[in-house]
């Protein structure tokens, strides 16, 4: 930003790597927002909770590393347009956790990671050009409308593996 003849910078029109260290629970929402030069996240294991928006166009992160918490809860919106949900076919994946499938990249198939075990709630909601999900891995656990809204989709093979199943899994 320029104010009269100066020119101003703040920390986070450069920084390109963040380190949450232990002890931090909690990423406010957009508390990163915006920072487009933000490169890679490094999360500690207590990171619980990150909300809404909080890495909100950080279009340059393409890489999150750490000791994830496995029940690390994301809001869908925490890192909209960021580099590292393009790289991976549009989907957010936490620890072991899809937490959403961004339907704006109209994908019609989509490839769930090895590594995932557990769909959040919500997940695919309203991802109507999606017709198949393939998964690879160990999946244990699908959370309440992970897939409502899906209207186009003909093909998912649920594996064994799933124990927690949650409510209205294929409304509308």
């Amino acid at each position: 930003p320029v104010y009269g003849n100066e020119e101003k910078y703040y920390v986070m029109d450069v920084v390109k790597h963040i380190i949450i260290e232990n002890g931090i629970n909690t990423i406010g929402m957009k508390y990163f927002s915006g920072a487009e030069y933000l490169e890679k996240l490094t999360l500690s294991e207590s990171v619980t909770v990150i909300k809404d928006d909080a890495f909100e166009g950080c279009t340059s992160l393409s890489e999150i590393d750490g000791i994830i918490n496995n029940d690390i809860e994301v809001a869908r919106s925490a890192f909209e347009d960021c580099q590292f949900i393009e790289e991976n076919d549009g989907m957010l994946v936490m620890g072991n956790t899809l937490v959403a499938a961004y339907s704006d990249f109209e994908l019609v198939e989509i490839t769930v990671p090895s590594n995932v075990t557990k769909i959040k709630s919500e997940a695919f909601i309203n991802y109507q050009t999606l017709q198949t999900i393939i998964f690879e891995g160990n999946l244990t656990s699908i959370g309440d409308e992970a897939f409502s809204g899906c209207s186009n989709l003909e093909t998912l093979n649920i594996p064994n593996t799933v124990t927690t199943w949650g409510k209205d899994i294929f409304t509308n």
